[in-house]
């Protein structure tokens, strides 16, 4: 029998929501990185989360494939 795992707390998706916001406008590997991080974590994230990193993500002026890897994820 597999275990549920726990939803993130309030400061873990915040810290996710804080990585993003600095990897929306940098032309590094960073979104790359934030994105596959949280997409690791994708279950374990609350419904209200998930839609504000999506939505944000839609906001970034570089690595538009790495954001629509978040962007297009089913909740």
């Amino acid at each position: 029998m597999t275990k549920m795992k726990d939803k993130l707390t309030y400061q873990e998706e915040t810290m996710f929501v804080l990585a993003a916001r600095y990897a929306h406008n940098r032309q590094t590997g960073a979104a790359l990185q934030v994105v596959t991080e949280i997409l690791n974590k994708w279950d374990r994230i609350s419904d209200f989360t998930k839609e504000q990193l999506k939505r944000e993500a839609k906001e970034a002026s570089f690595n538009h494939d790495d954001w629509d890897l978040l962007i297009k994820m089913e909740d």
